[in-house]
């Protein structure tokens, strides 16, 4: 089992373009999001995520362990399906 331990959640408002940790979709430019930190397995990490992403994250991941960072529908927990074509 591995060990977060998150130090920061803000909300920002995004100065450039970034990806959602959860999704993988867009963050425009002057987009709220929400903005982690944490360490894991020692080491620190920084994440954007859309609010709603992150509130599906919050509300059905309570073991982090089975999270897949990227693949999610936005605002989420069902899993991208991919196509083998």
């Amino acid at each position: 089992m591995s060990d977060y331990l998150l130090l920061v959640e803000q909300v920002r408002k995004a100065r450039k373009l970034y990806r959602c940790v959860h999704c993988a979709e867009r963050i425009e430019p002057g987009e709220a999001h929400v903005y982690t930190v944490g360490t894991y397995d020692g080491s620190v990490q920084g994440d954007r995520w859309h609010s709603e992403c992150r509130r599906a994250f919050n509300l059905e991941f309570p073991f982090p362990e089975e999270w897949e960072p990227g693949a999610y529908e936005r605002g989420s927990t069902a899993v991208y399906l991919v196509s083998s074509a």
